[in-house]
């Protein structure tokens, strides 16, 4: 792969996998990988042979955060927050198309004027499609995650807007696939939370070496922390 992912004799570095099943031409699974720095987005599609890995077209040079499926079509986040469509000719070709701008007010990546780091993860629900924006501050030196904003995509008017509540879902985000549970609270799952990865660590090592899960409960007026036990496991695992 690495051999493949090779342009002008520079190494790319994956930084985010997702894998899907998907209804988008005959073929089963679709598998997307972000390449650092983030403006390079690769895909392979097989039903049950090695596919071959090509580079979704980005003439507009997006830098892209997160990827997800829904209503049979992909979709990724942006830096800024803006929403793409990969939209695929044939099965080794695909380019990435502007669908709408970023959630007014938010940001993503580190900005000079701004206290904290924004994050950007895209979830699918069987209805819905969800931008969630994650902030982080350096507290004694250390990153801490301080704040969460979930917006949810209208595609009838082409705007996010923000979400005061998720419900009986439960958000899954992190350094892979993102996703969301339904009726949380009946699979012994806290409703009304996001459960995330300490994915902010900017060492690749570290990344790789392990991954905490925790619990954070949407309480607007602030977050409720809750540690799960951690779990040592490679890039691209999750949450059992």
């Amino acid at each position: 792969m690495q051999n493949q992912l090779a342009r002008g004799n520079r190494f790319h570095k994956v930084q985010k996998l997702f894998v899907f099943k998907t209804k988008i031409g005959p073929l089963k699974f679709l598998v997307i990988a972000i390449l650092h720095p983030g403006n390079h987005l690769v895909f392979t599609r097989s039903s049950g042979d090695i596919g071959e890995w090509a580079f979704v077209s980005n003439p507009k040079e997006f830098f892209f955060r997160s990827v997800a499926y829904f209503e049979h079509q992909l979709y990724a986040l942006c830096d800024n927050g803006s929403l793409v469509r990969i939209e695929f000719n044939g099965s080794i070709a695909a380019r990435a198309e502007f669908v709408a701008s970023h959630p007014i007010h938010e940001f993503v990546g580190y900005q000079p004027h701004h206290e904290k780091t924004g994050r950007a993860y895209l979830v699918s629900s069987q209805d819905d499609l969800f931008g969630v924006i994650r902030y982080s501050c350096k507290v004694i030196g250390f990153e801490r995650t301080v704040q969460f904003f979930v917006y949810k995509f209208y595609f009838e008017i082409l705007e996010w807007k923000r979400e005061q509540s998720i419900g009986d879902k439960a958000f899954f985000v992190g350094s892979g696939n993102s996703w969301s549970i339904s009726l949380a609270d009946t699979v012994n799952c806290s409703s009304n939370s996001i459960f995330y990865g300490d994915d902010q660590k900017a060492d690749w090592v570290s990344i790789m070496e392990y991954t905490i899960w925790k619990l954070c409960k949407l309480n607007f007026l602030g977050l409720e922390l809750m540690f799960l036990v951690p779990n040592r496991t490679q890039l691209g695992l999750h949450l059992a």
